[in-house]
């Protein structure tokens, strides 16, 4: 679902390009916009933009990570050395993978600079599936990656999270434009209903910020366990909204939206390492 060839590095890459060099279309579209809307309505829709783009960029990584590629755990590979061009030594690390049901193949890392490793270890080496379901013997891993994947794609889903709840509260506060109409007042039960349910979301939220920090086991655990708490709090508050029937329906998508992301983070973040 990714680009083929597409590594880690060209989705931060592609992530780089569109945090910074996003800000000039979604400024052009503030322009265009600010004729209609009003000045502060247009630099929401602009910012709510920009926020969908870090998104998408995080979801791409997110798809890289959990359905276009595999972490493998392959034994110890064999090295093979060669002499390059210019006369310094480089070797090839081949790793052997049998599979139940299909013929031997290999994972082959070419050209690496230096002498062979005195004692290889076995390692977990990241392949794409397409590859793995293709018929050739010699397969390629995708280049190591530096750091974690999962907390990049984490970073700019935050970006893109900011985007969007910062983008929505502009609009929200923005004043000028044609008034809306009034929608009429809910029945008292759903009023106060919706007003408890709200209330459980911004616990729900607050907890979801200060709970990893006490949560026993890695950090990774942490970090899931506020991911989905913080989903737990948009679905409270689209509840909330439609209870006490003050959601307008952008509002509603941007709650969906951003629920969503989160637990599709969460997710990457058990699955996708």
């Amino acid at each position: 679902m990714t680009p083929a060839g597409w590594s880690l590095e060209q989705f931060v890459l592609l992530g780089a390009a569109w945090m910074f060099g996003g800000l000039l279309p979604a400024g052009a579209l503030a322009l265009g916009l600010r004729r209609w809307v009003g000045r502060d309505r247009s630099l929401g829709v602009a910012m709510i933009v920009w926020g969908l783009g870090n998104l998408a960029v995080a979801a791409l990584i997110g798809l890289y990570l959990r359905v276009d590629t595999v972490m493998l755990t392959l034994p110890a590979p064999r090295c093979e050395a060669a002499a390059a061009a210019q006369g310094g030594p480089v070797h090839t690390l081949v790793w052997p993978l049998r599979r139940a049901g299909e013929p031997a193949r290999e994972v082959v890392l070419q050209g690496q600079p230096g002498e062979c490793p005195l004692a290889p270890q076995a390692e977990r080496l990241r392949v794409r599936r397409a590859a793995l379901a293709g018929g050739e013997r010699l397969l390629t891993p995708e280049p190591g990656d530096d750091n974690d994947p999962a907390l990049v794609m984490l970073a700019w889903g935050g970006f893109g999270l900011f985007g969007l709840l910062f983008g929505s509260a502009w609009l929200a506060n923005a004043g000028g434009g044609r008034a809306a109409a009034t929608p009429p007042p809910p029945a008292g039960w759903r009023g106060s209903i919706g007003a408890l349910i709200a209330q459980l979301g911004g616990l729900l939220l607050l907890a979801a910020v200060v709970t990893p920090f006490f949560l026993p086991g890695s950090t990774m655990r942490g970090l899931q366990f506020g991911l989905r708490g913080a989903a737990a709090a948009m679905a409270c508050f689209l509840l909330a909204n439609l209870l006490r029937g003050s959601g307008h329906p952008a509002r509603l998508l941007l709650l969906v939206v951003a629920g969503g992301a989160l637990l599709g983070m969460a997710d990457v973040l058990q699955h996708g390492r």
